[in-house]
């Protein structure tokens, strides 16, 4: 069975209608949970969530009145019980060695830095990509697609494809490809 990384972006498409890539993401979660692949995305991706509904909770309370933090729970049941969604931890903490100093560091944090400078990624891009190489290397779980509709990311691809040793594809992409009806 195919593994797929889910970045944060995809997440959110799926439970949002005007999204550009809402359809596919929809079509995408909804092969994971009917087990058609597996999929994996980052602890933080959970953080992500909080932090763009927190920021936006209005638009996203439907028709109830609601609270933020009721909105933002909502939205954070809904993903963590995705069926067939892993979340990759931050791991046990590493030795960075520093200017001569040591730096205790979660191992999620010393992959994310190690590869920093290949993609020029931003941090929370470079934390997805971590995640997706620990996922691979870690729990052996190795990803065939990492799935993203961050448009930085996706100018990067090349150079992240042999960073994360998988494709990088947008939701769209991924739904064309692997044949999974119209977008």
């Amino acid at each position: 069975m195919r593994q797929l990384y889910l970045d944060t972006s995809v997440i959110l498409a799926r439970y949002a209608p005007t999204d550009e890539f809402h359809r596919s993401s929809k079509t995408i979660i909804g092969c994971v949970e009917d087990g058609s692949y597996t999929a994996a995305t980052s602890v933080f991706t959970l953080v992500e969530v909080s932090s763009v509904i927190s920021r936006s909770w209005e638009k996203f309370r439907a028709v109830r009145k609601l609270s933020k933090d009721e909105v933002v729970a909502g939205y954070l049941g809904r993903i963590a019980s995705i069926k067939n969604l892993a979340f990759i931890p931050a791991g046990g903490e590493g030795v960075l060695k520093v200017g001569g100093v040591e730096v205790l560091i979660p191992l999620l944090f010393e992959i994310a830095l190690d590869i920093s400078m290949e993609t020029s990624a931003r941090t929370l891009d470079n934390i997805h990509l971590a995640s997706a190489i620990m996922c691979a290397d870690v729990f052996k779980r190795k990803v065939d697609f990492f799935i993203t509709g961050d448009k930085d990311l996706l100018k990067k691809r090349a150079a992240i494809k042999d960073v994360v040793k998988a494709s990088i594809v947008s939701p769209r992409e991924f739904v064309r490809v692997e044949g999974l009806g119209q977008i």
